[in-house]
């Protein structure tokens, strides 16, 4: 007979802390999701630049080299504290063809060294499967493996990794195992979307939550030498488009009549170098 265990308040609480409210959690496997070319460099450039001005943070960026010249791009616009920002590259020797391995586990063992050594807050990893492509495919149980390994990676070292794909949650469709097992694993993911009414906005949306609400929207609006973070209230909710065409002010508005609600906003320099709004 199942043995009945009795709930109480003693029972331990998991406590939400953040790096970047609501945006990015501290300590824990963040995904950021969004389709090429939508701009997820350059919205983890803008928030390693929010944590590099800030005291007791330090960001390392681990980037593929289609991502390295875009990255290393935008954050020359900006006013970086590179004291506090750095990278680290991930060269695995290349393998014969006939003997070729999974790469999921050298870069397990590449990130666990970096932040023995580094000691960042966070890691922000763009790339991903451009780094990983050099192996094999990794099988559902390497899958599930490698994302439980990241995960308890960052709780261990209390260091947030943000992982950015261009496969996930804001498609729907099915998933590999990869990217499912990621899905699956991860307690907070994010997606980037187009902004219907504007070129230079983009919209950061909580798609998954473990321990809060999801649906929290982030608005990002570029301009020639700055990135605004507008954290929205639940009442001001925006549809996201799947391209990047506009549409008016007053169409949206139509469908998602706005209400009162109060916004907070995050100011960093730059300017899109990713997808250039």
């Amino acid at each position: 007979m199942p043995e009945l265990l009795m709930l109480s308040e003693a029972d331990p609480v998991h406590e939400n802390r953040w790096l970047i409210e609501p945006m990015v959690p501290a300590g824990e496997l963040v995904l950021l999701d969004g389709t090429a070319g939508v701009g997820k460099t350059m919205a983890l450039c803008s928030m390693a630049g929010m944590l590099a001005s800030m005291k007791h943070q330090k960001v390392i960026f681990i980037s593929s080299p289609e991502q390295r010249l875009a990255r290393s791009s935008f954050l020359k616009r900006q006013k970086v504290d590179y004291t506090r920002l750095g990278a680290v590259e991930f060269a695995p020797a290349v393998q014969p063809l006939d003997v070729k391995q999974p790469l999921h586990t050298s870069f397990l063992t590449f990130v666990t060294e970096t932040i023995g050594e580094h000691q960042p807050t966070c890691i922000m990893v763009d790339g991903l499967d451009e780094m990983l492509s050099h192996g094999e495919e990794a099988d559902t149980k390497l899958s599930r493996e490698f994302w439980q390994a990241l995960r308890k990676l960052a709780n261990e070292k209390d260091c947030t990794i943000l992982v950015s794909r261009t496969s996930g949650m804001h498609e729907s469709r099915n998933y590999g195992a990869f990217t499912k097992a990621g899905t699956d694993l991860a307690r907070y993911i994010l997606t980037m979307h187009w902004h219907p009414e504007a070129l230079t906005k983009r919209i950061l949306n909580v798609a998954k939550f473990q321990f809060g609400p999801i649906g929290r929207q982030t608005i990002i609006q570029f301009e020639e030498q700055q990135a605004q973070f507008t954290c929205t209230s639940a009442d001001d909710f925006v549809k996201p488009s799947k391209s990047p065409q506009c549409r008016t002010p007053a169409h949206t508005r139509e469908e998602h009549p706005a209400q009162p609600g109060r916004s907070q906003d995050h100011r960093q320099d730059g300017r899109d170098e990713d997808s250039g709004p």
